[in-house]
């Protein structure tokens, strides 16, 4: 999966309609991925009319936030150990994220998306960054620095 992917996923959303949420600890190495291509996709201007949010471990005290934002879709953006290569990108679904390490938060992310499905009406996609490392302490790995860079078409290979 790369940028065009997403950006294709959600062309057909109006000016607003799409919230994207940062999640993970960036003290803990790669598990602040999510924050990390937070801070990427928000200085895209294709994205300009998006709602970025940065909820860091606690996904669930954004809610109210995410309701009130008159936003149709939601992107959550995390570190998730779903098999690929250190730094690389891939689009779940909520059944793909039950059976998957989507990161580390209090409250399970599926639990998170069943509220705003029925509390406004929100889909939610999942984009999972692959780890290298997520100790304490540890600063985001060069694979998956690389990974962002190349997933938004800023990689010399891209």
């Amino acid at each position: 999966m790369n940028f065009s992917d997403l950006h294709r996923l959600l062309a057909d959303q109006p000016p607003g309609a799409v919230a994207f949420v940062g999640l993970g600890n960036a003290d803990r190495g790669d598990d602040g991925a999510g924050l990390a291509l937070l801070e990427t996709l928000r200085s895209r201007p294709e994205l300009s009319t998006a709602v970025f949010i940065a909820a860091g471990v606690t996904p669930e005290n954004v809610l109210g936030q995410l309701i009130r934002s008159g936003c149709r879709v939601v992107v959550f953006l995390d570190a998730g150990r779903w098999g690929g290569a250190p730094g690389e990108i891939a689009l779940l679904d909520g059944a793909d994220v039950a059976t998957v390490g989507f990161s580390t938060h209090t409250y399970s992310i599926r639990l998170v998306e069943r509220y705003l499905e029925a509390a406004a009406r929100l889909t939610c996609h999942y984009v999972a960054i692959q780890p290298l490392r997520t100790e304490p302490g540890a600063a985001l790995s060069d694979p998956v620095r690389r990974g962002i860079e190349v997933f938004v078409g800023e990689g010399a290979d891209a």
